[in-house]
């Protein structure tokens, strides 16, 4: 992927869903046509490398002078004194803004987490926005220790559990930083160990937008196990329909303030595509609902939805959106539908 298409945020979506398990949306028309224009050069990305620091990084910009997304300054017009006016007065000298150092764009990052559906821990995403300067895989790993915005989601992983990491040709490494996490921690059950493995694996991959196995290391050498998981090569991404949650939500984020309408999208693979909504009070009272359509059902992978709802006659307040995968059965057969859900504030 060439460093101006890190930069093109619809471009960058389409590899995230690719590389997430997601059918995408149809956005290939729009970025053709804009491939006829001229593109301005695109600043490089920071070099991967290990830091420590506390969302995804999927896509950051870093200004370069005179170059990339911070404009050069234009000269104002040049004065030219007449006889009778006096010599301007030279101005003290001022640091340019460019000199010091640029302001850190927000970065949208990708980060799974585990979440209790009815078929037990899966994997849900969530779209964490940064300030945080890409310092590289250290920084995306770091992630996976802090807390998901949203209360339903977990990271087991603890603080300082890695040690850095690196993209390969045909591999991503992960160093860990304690020896103790080879064995599986007390309290932690096999399924939730295997899920963080996947949750390390889903992560990263969404951080290189590429489909890579994980290979975990311990003092520089492959482990053997993981959580007391068999680790005896690189890790690969389990299946998607028995790794990821069936549904998910993608916008609006946790704790979103909105007024007039409400934009939603998200993933899911659901019976003939349909995938209810209901929105609910603080109370819980249901005080709306409907359906979106996603772009696919059945296959092995899960389908991009979307949708706009008007909640310009809800009181103001705070509400509950819930997704759920369609469940024709009620509940006779398979495991029951699955929910992801999101908290907003209506204005």
């Amino acid at each position: 992927m060439s460093r101006r298409d890190e930069h093109d945020p619809q471009l960058a979506a389409l590899l995230r869903d690719a590389v997430a398990g997601v059918e995408p949306s149809d956005r290939l028309g729009e970025l053709r046509a804009r491939t006829s224009a001229p593109a301005r050069r695109r600043p490089a990305l920071l070099a991967l490398g290990g830091a420590v620091l506390v969302t995804a990084a999927v896509v950051t910009g870093v200004a370069i002078a005179g170059d990339g997304f911070f404009p050069r300054e234009q000269p104002g017009p040049a004065g030219t004194p007449s006889a009778t006016s006096p010599a301007p007065t030279a101005e003290p000298d001022t640091p340019s803004p460019s000199a010091g150092a640029p302001p850190v764009a927000v970065r949208q990052v990708a980060v799974y987490y585990l979440g209790e559906t009815p078929a037990g821990v899966r994997l849900y995403r969530e779209d964490v926005a940064t300030e945080m300067p890409d310092d590289g895989p250290a920084a995306q790993l770091e992630l996976l220790t802090s807390a998901p915005a949203d209360p339903d989601y977990r990271t087991l992983w603890p603080a300082g559990a890695f040690a850095g990491g690196s993209v390969e040709d045909d591999r991503i490494t992960v160093e860990l930083a304690q020896q103790s996490l080879v064995d599986q921690p007390a309290g932690m059950t096999e399924d939730e160990a295997a899920a963080s493995l996947q949750q390390v694996v889903s992560t990263m991959q969404a951080y290189a937008q590429q489909e890579l196995p994980v290979e975990f290391l311990v003092e520089g050498e492959p482990a053997v196990q993981v959580l007391g998981i068999e680790t005896t090569g690189p890790v690969a991404a389990g299946p998607v329909l028995d790794t990821l949650a069936l549904v998910s939500i993608e916008a609006p984020a946790e704790g979103e303030t909105v007024a007039g309408r409400l934009q939603v999208s998200g993933a899911a693979n659901s019976f003939e595509g349909t995938v209810p909504w209901t929105i609910l009070a603080a109370s819980g009272e249901p005080v709306d609902d409907g359906f979106f359509t996603a772009e696919g059902s059945m296959g092995t992978t899960l389908f991009s939805f979307q949708g706009s709802i008007d909640v310009s006659s809800l009181a103001p307040g705070t509400y509950s959106l819930i997704v759920e995968t369609s469940d024709p059965s009620g509940g006779a057969e398979g495991t029951g539908p699955f929910s992801d859900s999101r908290t907003v504030v209506i204005e």
